[in-house]
């Protein structure tokens, strides 16, 4: 890993930690001279910055004129990188951009042309199908395997190089839309009987391969783009209909009476739209297997494609809490049909993905490979992708070269997912050589740049930063609302780096009204302390991002000195960005300093009094601290806020301060409106699991614990409560035989183990006991469960000074427990 450092402006600002050529870019920006200082990591003296080596050249005269685009790129990478005089001409190239003399005129009439004459060809091709079913029934088949399996044809599925995205550019011109327009004010002005007639007439024309007449293109065209606006939310499509615009997920509903005819044919038309990979595309296909499986439900391929678009295209819901109790929906509905359909199986991966549930995902697509052993490249990129957010880098490193040495050229998925994998893994340049080479593919795919986006960002290299946030923007984003919002947050950030403030600050709240978080709320809120030491935080956000996973990480070994480190360092880099506030409270609350994480919640409600996270936090910091009566003023305070009564948050928080108070029936209740909301808490499903268990409703305690192993398979806690259960009904033998089988699945061994081993004893089989109790201490890992076990076992064998050792022990590791405490 390359050397940081940091330098220190003469009043005494500090700027870092910072790689070489983050230096070199400064130095040429102008923000770092001659007369500031540098430190190397690990070192303590500070020397003049004219002495580090990386700027020896350009000071002393030595660099020729170079400028700042030569010093994007280290050529000694192992991957040989692009610069970004030739990305531009492959965007010229491979775009047909073709430079100032095409005018935007010219380049909206060839597309109606290629509109009109593929419609034609759809339309033609449609007819010939309907007369020969038996063709038709094979190509949807077919269809279905090329999606299925890895093959070289899979990457043309979003290959957007050669697609014509006729709905978008459709949208984009005036001259459409005018007619369009004409032709709804002509529907609007005649009654509601000669409406129903004529949409009949025109479905027949459409859909009939009986009558052969040939739709007119421009009224093919009228019903696309209504099609598109009925998908989406009314009240917005109405004040901008150009607009990225936020999808509407709704249940599947099948007709009274069977037409496979129609299914089929549905079917293939969205499997059509699907290819083209678009955002807007997959809206239109999500409308087509919705009726396909209105056609036929039972035994329909429409539903895992459908499934997968829902799950791609979940971020995009209008309303993202309705889009994913739907979804949940159809994933349970779905789950006997897992092993038999990648489409179902990767749209439960990227559902949980998406939801944040990493290690449920990766134990969705191991199941699938372990069972079919035939992923494709964009299933392995999926895993890819969520093996780097679960960090785990060893399974990781294999995914990644499997994909590397697939052949052919990767979907775009597989780069995105390839550079988040160096970059994680602390490669940035490997990671940039990876989107400019997906990019050299894919010049067209507004998910890489702005994935280029960020790494230019990071370069604090202002021109090439702002010419790939305009080509972002002549491809309209894609039509994507994500991307769109993503596109704000880039533009926020570039205002910040020229010293606008105004401009940025409205970017980040354009931001924030198409998608709400604690990252963008803390970048609005950096803009207060200063333009250039903004510009600075927003530039070194991704640094930020790896202290704090650095901290986390070593949160998880126990090292809590280093954890703490880390995240000061977080904090320090930006004293308004909220996840690394969040993070430090919930260790000062794991390590028993309740006061500490007080008052830093407090300090950050009091900058954000309005964030309903925030004061959540709070009342579980009181609450966690048995400060109840503190919890309760928060709470009411909390209820006066507007939307917190609908906020999961608020249900939970008042779910636990029943339960910290005993009255588990209220605490229930309260727990079950909060699952209701949020349906991928698997915390909630336990904490309603263990509230039955207290009352002897085994039934209904199984139901609840089941939901959050489901959703959280690998925590510990969820298997020994089982085992527990099952031991109200079943013989020892029955439930260690459990343990023994969950053993090889879960991390937390010593866990499972020490339950194992307390089964044997209160069968009386003390050998085992005792054999399994050195296996324990064999581990050598001294966490919670080991000494969480050795007290119970101590108390079993009425060992009443070890006990009491073991329990001094445990409060070392869990000082914040005030259960364990008391």
């Amino acid at each position: 890993m390359e050397n940081s450092y940091r330098i220190k402006k003469p009043g005494g600002e500090i700027l870092g930690p910072l790689n070489k050529e983050e230096i070199k870019n400064l130095y040429i920006l102008g923000k770092i001279d001659t007369s500031d200082q540098y430190q190397e990591d690990g070192k303590d003296t500070w020397a003049p910055l004219e002495k580090i080596e990386v700027l020896a050249p350009l000071i002393h005269g030595a660099a020729n004129g170079k400028n700042l685009k030569e010093f994007d790129y280290d050529t000694s990478n192992d991957i040989a990188p692009i610069a970004p005089e030739e990305l531009q001409k492959n965007y010229e190239k491979n775009a047909g951009l073709g430079g100032v003399e095409k005018t935007v005129i010219n380049r909206k009439r060839r597309n109606l042309e290629e509109l009109e004459k593929t419609i034609l060809i759809k339309r033609e091709e449609i007819e010939e199908n309907e007369e020969e079913e038996k063709t038709e029934e094979t190509s949807v088949e077919e269809a279905q395997e090329e999606e299925s399996i890895d093959t070289e044809k899979e990457t043309e599925l979003i290959n957007l190089e050669n697609l014509k995205e006729i709905e978008q550019e459709a949208l984009e011109t005036e001259r459409e839309i005018g007619k369009i327009k004409d032709v709804i004010k002509v529907k609007e002005e005649e009654n509601k009987e000669e409406k129903k007639e004529e949409k009949k007439e025109e479905d027949r024309s459409f859909d009939s391969s009986k009558t052969k007449r040939k739709i007119k293109p421009i009224v093919a065209l009228a019903f696309l783009v209504l099609a598109y606006f009925l998908l989406f939310d009314e009240e917005d499509t109405a004040v901008d209909s150009l607009k990225p615009q936020r999808i509407n997920l709704v249940f599947p509903i099948q007709n009274e009476y069977l037409d496979k005819k129609s299914a089929r044919k549905n079917l293939a038309e969205g499997i059509e739209f699907y290819k083209k990979g678009t955002y807007l595309a997959k809206v239109i296909a999500i409308s087509k297997f919705r009726d396909s499986l209105k056609h036929q439900f039972k035994d329909n391929p429409a539903l895992g494609f459908l499934i997968l678009a829902y799950a791609e295209l979940l971020p995009n819901a209008h309303d993202i809490k309705k889009a994913t109790i739907i979804l949940n929906n159809l994933v349970k509905m779905s789950e006997n049909k897992v092993f038999s359909d990648i489409n179902i199986a990767m749209g439960h991966a990227l559902y949980f993905l998406n939801s944040g549930r990493v290690f449920t995902a990766i134990r969705k697509i191991e199941n699938y490979i372990k069972v079919t052993k035939r992923p494709s490249r964009k299933f392995y990129s999926i895993y890819l992708k969520a093996l780097v957010m679960a960090g785990d880098f060893v399974k990781a490193k294999r995914t990644f070269e499997m994909l590397k040495k697939s052949g052919g050229n990767l979907p775009p998925e597989s780069y995105e997912a390839m550079a988040e994998y160096h970059r994680k893994d602390q490669r940035r340049k490997k990671g940039i050589a990876i989107i400019l080479e997906g990019l050299k593919l894919y010049p067209n795919s507004v998910m890489l740049l702005l994935k280029r986006a960020d790494d230019v960002m990071e370069m604090a290299n202002i021109q090439l930063y702002e010419k790939t946030l305009n080509r972002i923007k002549e491809l309209g984003y894609e039509s994507c609302p994500s991307f769109y919002s993503k596109y704000l947050e880039h533009q926020g950030v570039l205002s910040a780096m020229k010293g606008q403030v105004a401009k940025a600050t409205s970017y980040f709240k354009a931001a924030l009204k198409e998608h709400e978080t604690l990252e963008l709320r803390s970048k609005l809120a950096t803009l207060e302390i200063g333009v250039n030491k903004a510009a600075q935080n927003l530039i070194l956000e991704s640094k930020i991002i790896d202290e704090i996973e650095k901290a986390k990480k070593a949160r998880k070994e126990y090292k809590w000195d280093k954890a703490f480190i880390h995240n000061i360092n977080a904090v320090d880099m930006n004293r308004k960005y909220i996840p690394s506030h969040i993070l430090l409270s919930d260790m000062q609350i794991e390590r028993g300093h309740f006061k500490e994480a007080i008052q830093t919640l407090k300090k950050l409600k009091a900058s954000y009094p309005n964030n309903i996270p925030i004061i959540a936090k709070l009342v579980d910091a009181y609450i966690e601290s048995f400060r109840i009566h503190d919890a309760l003023e928060e709470i009411n305070l909390l209820s006066s806020h507007k939307n917190a009564l609908e906020s999961p948050y608020y249900n939970s928080i008042l779910a636990k301060y029943f339960a910290k108070k005993k009255m588990y029936p209220m605490a229930a209740s309260w727990y079950k409106r909060a699952v209701e909301k949020d349906p991928l808490r698997d915390d909630l499903f336990f904490a309603i699991a263990s509230i039955y268990k207290k009352g002897n409703n085994i039934k209904s305690a199984k139901k609840y614990l089941m939901e959050a192993i489901s959703l959280n398979p690998e925590e510990a806690n969820y298997k020994i409560l089982h085992s527990r259960l099952l031991a109200e009904g079943s013989s020892p033998s029955v439930v260690i035989g459990y343990l023994r089988e969950e053993l090889e699945k879960t991390k937390d061994r010593t866990a499972i183990l020490g339950e194992i081993a307390l089964n044997y004893y209160k069968s009386g089989q003390i050998k085992f006991f005792e054999e399994t109790l050195d296996e324990v201490k064999s581990l050598g890992v001294k966490n919670e469960s080991f000494y969480r076990f050795l007290v119970e076992a101590s108390l079993l064998n009425d060992e009443e000074e070890k006990a009491i050792e073991y329990s001094l022990e445990l409060l070392k590791v869990t000082p914040g427990d005030m259960d364990a405490r008391i």
